[in-house]
């Protein structure tokens, strides 16, 4: 793609926007941001704000991906500028949804949902389909985070609605994706493993690799909680390979926290505990609140386990605080059960020296 002989600069850096998505798509994320930025300047230079907007978005989005979440927050923060002063409705919306996302990363439920709810707004008043189904799906992972699983159920089949009449395929695979989580939680693991079976077919068929890596984990986990361990290894080490390969830092932090959790179910507690520090490095790194509390609760665990109570009343305090913060109420009452348990040990320790 670089050096395009014989292209004016307008349309190489539309040819190099269009380059940057599909290496973003394929996980090529160093290369999708080198040609974005290329792309930037030459709009910048030609003084067209609305493509430099456009790529701008771009661009946060792709630091989203590399776990950059302070430069993800600038960038955005600008296209949106950008998109109100040009009138660009439909990229002010998409801004918004990216935002929302940002703040969902974050822990901060509460701006997330009005980001998404901006963005729904718009999406619907221009009739831009393929977003108002991605805005759809962040808002079902939203409410089923905070454990509200009508809410999401209702906003993850609208979605999907949208998706299959419009053809919208990978939007199809993602809502499934989703979906096959939300019945996941609610025991309805046939059910939730058809859904993913499905959404990991599309996303090998579209060539997205991110999303793959998704519906990976979430395998996963469903053959982690019937037991099934061996495989559970087998889709997360999958799910990771894409994910290291591909940059992608904040689902990598999820799936070191997932085995490390794995590890734990195996009965073994080093390596638990060593995947448990490499994850909560990352989470830690690139402020991923929700990844971080379970990491924090899988490694007070494994102190409770080896006898050192004071440790894991730490964990435990800190993933509760964690949880309470992110609105995530039965997580914070899981960790405040451990966190008693924890004390009734310490106070045991503390009888026995006594004696």
């Amino acid at each position: 793609v670089m050096g395009m002989p014989g292209l004016d600069d307008d349309l190489q850096a539309r040819t190099w926007k269009v380059a940057s998505q599909a290496y973003r798509l394929s996980g090529r994320l160093e290369e999708a941001k080198s040609l974005i930025e290329d792309a930037i300047a030459i709009h910048h230079k030609l003084g067209n704000k609305r493509q430099e907007g456009v790529c701008i978005g771009a661009l946060g989005g792709i630091c989203g991906n590399m776990g950059m979440m302070t430069e993800t927050s600038e960038h955005l923060q600008h296209a949106l500028a950008i998109a109100r002063e040009v009138g660009n409705r439909v990229h002010e919306g998409v801004v918004l949804s990216n935002l929302g996302t940002l703040h969902t990363d974050l822990g901060m439920t509460a701006e997330a949902s009005d980001y998404f709810n901006s963005a729904l707004d718009i999406h619907q008043e221009v009739g831009d389909l393929d977003s108002e189904v991605h805005v759809l799906n962040a808002l079902g992972n939203l409410h089923r985070n905070l454990g509200r699983p009508s809410e999401a159920q209702e906003l993850y089949d609208r979605g999907h609605v949208i998706a299959k009449r419009a053809k919208l395929l990978a939007l199809e695979g993602t809502v499934l994706g989703n979906l096959g989580l939300l019945l996941h939680e609610q025991g309805r693991s046939a059910e939730a493993r058809r859904h993913h079976d499905r959404a990991l077919a599309i996303h090998r068929e579209t060539g997205n690799r991110r999303s793959e890596a998704i519906v990976l984990n979430g395998l996963g986990n469903i053959c982690r909680d019937r037991g099934e361990l061996a495989g559970a290894k087998g889709y997360y080490e999958q799910a990771l390979e894409i994910a290291v390969e591909a940059h992608l830092l904040p689902l990598e932090g999820v799936l070191l926290g997932n085995l490390a959790m794995l590890a734990r179910d195996l009965g073994r507690p080093e390596e638990s505990w060593a995947l448990g520090q490499e994850a909560l490095v990352i989470n830690r790194k690139i402020g991923n609140r929700r990844s971080e509390g379970h990491t924090l609760h899988n490694q007070g665990v494994l102190c409770r386990d080896q006898g050192r109570p004071e440790e894991a009343r730490e964990y435990f305090e800190r993933a509760s605080e964690i949880y309470h913060e992110i609105g995530a109420i039965d997580l914070e009452g899981k960790a405040q059960r451990l966190l008693g348990k924890a004390y009734e040990d310490e106070d045991r320790i503390e009888e026995a020296r006594r004696e």
